[in-house]
């Protein structure tokens, strides 16, 4: 996986070469980068992308989580609010996922995007007020199963961070066994959990039991 990863980074490198203001060019680098666990030159790439294209949401985003990898909480809330107040009022606009896959995930945008990570900046620095706006706006578009369980989680964490039992429950209302999750598995297990349809122990034994391959117990561990 990393040597297809490390290829589709030179392709990335060759094409902006060739064109080096390119936007779209841009942001398929920093990404790549970002993909790589390159972090520093990801932001690097999207600092460059707002220097030239100060106006496209898109290096404001990325450059946003980016900063989360590194744990710039600060710097990434500033940079996704700015994201998300460029995308005031535009239709929205997909995204493409950062790694081509051959499930069928239903597609992703960039307004959900934005307010998905724009959440996680204010969660991580310790505003769960922030977060709950944040990824109450992310749930508007968060339409199929693996893009609601992802939002429906962190909403339950802060609300219940904040003590408002009610909402939380209210939040996991959706969640449902059957929901036909194909890439969010993890987040989908910790919501039956939450509904009390599962349980924690064994939920932890079970991912910790899939070994060092699986990134589920970053989530689940969390």
């Amino acid at each position: 996986a990393r040597a297809k990863r490390e290829a589709r980074l030179e392709e990335a490198r060759a094409a902006l070469e060739r064109a080096p203001d390119d936007a779209e060019l841009l942001v398929a680098y920093g990404r790549r980068l970002g993909s790589l666990g390159r972090f520093r030159e990801a932001i690097a790439a999207f600092t460059r992308g707002i220097e030239l294209h100060p106006d496209d949401a898109r290096f404001w985003r990325h450059r946003g989580h980016r900063w989360i990898s590194v744990h710039d909480f600060a710097r990434a809330r500033r940079d996704l609010e700015h994201a998300a107040a460029l995308l005031e009022g535009r239709p929205e606009e997909p995204e493409p996922p950062s790694e081509p896959s051959t499930r069928a995930v239903e597609p992703d945008t960039l307004q959900r995007n934005v307010h998905y990570h724009l959440g996680l900046a204010c969660w991580l620095a310790g505003d769960a007020e922030a977060a709950v706006k944040a990824w109450r706006t992310c749930a508007t578009y968060s339409r199929g199963p693996d893009a609601l369980c992802s939002v429906s989680h962190w909403l339950w964490c802060a609300l219940r961070e904040l003590g408002r039992d009610d909402e939380a429950r209210a939040a996991l209302a959706p969640i449902r066994a059957d929901l036909g999750v194909v890439e969010n598995g993890a987040y989908h297990a910790l919501l039956l959990v939450y509904r009390g349809e599962k349980d924690a122990d064994a939920l932890l034994a079970e991912t910790r039991a899939k070994g060092g391959a699986s990134n589920d117990l970053a989530t689940i561990g969390y």
